[in-house]
């Protein structure tokens, strides 16, 4: 309900429904009838041409192929910084040094492919809020000189190439042949195929090993670095992912497992670290367990989805190790709601124990007296409706 003062008028084009000015004295009284479904929908119509030609564009290479910071031709975006901005390697790495686990796509002359932070150069420091220990000043040097290397091979590549051409500039310089990627290739690889229904197709597997089909072996991160440095497969909210580790080499820095929980990372194991969950896929598991009823098995598969929509079973398989670490989590943040680290009194049984006002408690919702009266269930019977039942003279309380 809306209320005006006296002389003035309702909205143009809104429904109003004027209901008089006996209520209120000289003001006028209105009943909004604001819009339904079906109206935003009609509304929606108009613009959906110039969404979807917006929609597509945000696919497609930015005209001026520069990096956004020093202007070179640049291959790479990330899915998860705002703005999509383009980047080349170098600038791309540097500017990801500190958000780990953001999603990239790679420029491959015909599309955005998906790609990884590792393929950049990105390692993880441990430490130093991020940034790379001062001890191990030769490593970074040696790691620094090698991939300024691959940059400057990627730049060589690309400028004045024309390696970043689309699909038509491609066809238009094959002499407006069709590519072998054209509807009529298709149409024959695809003879005696069933469209409507996948199976029919004998190449199509979904198994325990799509690497093959999906060209995953290309992609795979090996398993050290050139210097040495494990990679590690790590599962955040954003998806799984595999990055190379430097632990701090400072005195005092404590083992690798605790170098890890304090980046936060929890990590499945305690010696060899191979993998670690975020706290943030760890909470999130959390709030959906708790709100959406997910379970452990559906939650992981969804991050599997996340990573390779295609063929999430190509992902590594973490499902126990999340049940598990999911456990420790929620027992280490109710020690720390309850103050367990600093006050030893409170180590006890029963002391973790959440209050529960519906539970009869002496002094608290019960008489004093509760042993001895004699009508202790006179409450509970009148708020059943049940006063005088014979069946409350042998009932059984707790």
């Amino acid at each position: 309900m809306i209320f005006l003062q006296h002389g003035n008028r309702p909205s143009p084009g809104a429904r109003y429904v004027h209901l008089g000015p006996w209520f209120f004295g000289q003001t006028k009284i209105y009943w909004a009838n604001t819009k339904t479904q079906n109206d935003y929908l009609r509304d929606y119509e108009g613009r959906a041409e110039a969404y979807l030609h917006i929609l597509l564009k945000g696919y497609a290479m930015p005209d001026d192929r520069q990096c956004c910071r020093c202007h070179l031709p640049g291959l790479w975006r990330c899915r998860d910084c705002f703005g999509g901005a383009l980047f080349c390697r170098r600038c791309c790495r540097n500017q990801h040094l500190s958000l780990p686990l953001h999603r990239l796509e790679k420029w491959n002359g015909s599309y955005f492919e998906h790609s990884a932070l590792w393929e950049v150069g990105v390692r993880l420091h441990l430490g130093h809020q991020g940034f790379p220990c001062p001890s191990l000043t030769a490593n970074r040097e040696a790691w620094d000189l090698e991939q300024e290397f691959i940059d400057c091979g990627e730049i060589q590549q690309n400028v004045g190439s024309d390696t970043v051409t689309n699909d038509d500039e491609e066809a238009a310089a094959n002499g407006g042949m069709a590519g072998p990627g054209t509807d009529d290739d298709e149409s024959n690889s695809d003879a005696g195929i069933s469209v409507e229904n996948p199976s029919d197709d004998p190449e199509w597997d979904d198994g325990d090993e799509p690497a093959e089909a999906c060209d995953l072996q290309r992609k795979s991160p090996p398993t050290e670095d050139s210097l040495g440095g494990r990679y590690l497969v790590i599962v955040d909210s954003s998806g799984i992912h595999r990055l190379s580790v430097l632990y701090c080499g400072c005195t005092g820095s404590g083992p690798e497992d605790e170098q890890l929980f304090g980046a936060q990372f929890f990590p499945a194991t305690f010696t060899s670290v191979a993998t670690v969950f975020s706290f943030q896929v760890l909470n999130d598991f959390r709030a959906d367990n708790l709100e959406c009823k997910t379970t452990p098995y559906q939650f992981y598969q969804k991050l599997r989805r996340v990573t390779n929509a295609s063929f999430p079973k190509a992902v590594p398989n973490r499902y126990a190790e999340l049940r598990r670490v999911s456990r420790q989590w929620r027992q280490l943040s109710k020690q720390k709601w309850y103050g367990m680290q600093y006050d030893d009194s409170k180590r006890g049984p029963g002391e973790m124990a959440l209050f529960c006002a519906a539970c009869p408690q002496p002094g608290v919702n019960l008489k004093p007296v509760w042993i001895e009266d004699k009508n202790k269930l006179s409450d509970q019977q009148s708020r059943c409706g049940r006063r005088g039942s014979s069946s409350w003279n042998v009932a059984v309380y707790i």
